[in-house]
């Protein structure tokens, strides 16, 4: 409510949360040169205004020293590991068969996901994240970790423990791609149409 108010002679928003507001009273949407497309100044009703790179600068990141093996972590030692450790709201239904279609590829492929901050968001995003690979013929319980939440230090001795970070499609990462980065883990995304998409690639 106190955006659609008029408090200041002009008004900005920025991409912490990566899209218009569609408010007339916000005069400008500051965002990243290196993530927004060729046409994003049409998909804002604000003034768009795109700052070098991602915009920001981010202190550099303190590792921690803790470490832990994948055994510890309930994850096989040989077999690649693909981390996707975003928000449960990133994950678009339509993109749930992207992990089961690489497992067809990888047999022994095995995904390590978040739980989400409420039970019924892990209980959802199990079931269906599950379909695609029972439709499929694979067994989700040889493929699918979906592993608490965790303080900094364990959760960079997780990311440290896997091989790929899968970026989640429509709306990538940001902090948690920066997080990658930082322990040297490679990080595949593909870029969407909408600056929201295309936050890793920047």
């Amino acid at each position: 409510q106190i955006s659609a108010l008029r408090l200041a002679p002009v008004q900005c928003a920025t991409w912490g949360h990566p899209v218009s507001t569609g408010l007339p009273s916000i005069d400008y949407f500051i965002s990243a040169g290196g993530m927004e497309p060729d046409d994003g100044n049409t998909h804002y009703s604000e003034r768009l205004v795109t700052l070098p790179g991602t915009g920001v600068t981010m202190p550099e990141t303190v590792l921690p020293k803790v470490t832990a093996t994948r055994a510890e972590l309930g994850m096989p030692e040989r077999s690649p590991v693909y981390v996707s450790a975003q928000s449960l709201f990133k994950y678009m239904p339509q993109y749930d068969d992207l992990y089961a279609r690489i497992a067809c590829e990888v047999d022994d492929a095995v995904f390590v996901f978040a739980e989400g901050e409420i039970p019924a968001w892990t209980r959802t995003f199990r079931k269906r994240i599950e379909t695609p690979f029972r439709s499929l013929g694979l067994s989700p319980e040889n493929h699918i970790r979906v592993l608490p939440q965790r303080q900094l230090e364990e959760y960079f001795a997780l990311l440290r423990c896997c091989d790929v970070m899968l970026d989640t499609l429509g709306w990538s990462g940001g902090q948690t791609s920066y997080d990658a980065l930082a322990v040297d883990l490679p990080i595949v995304t593909l870029p969407g149409k909408m600056m929201r998409g295309r936050q890793t690639l920047g």
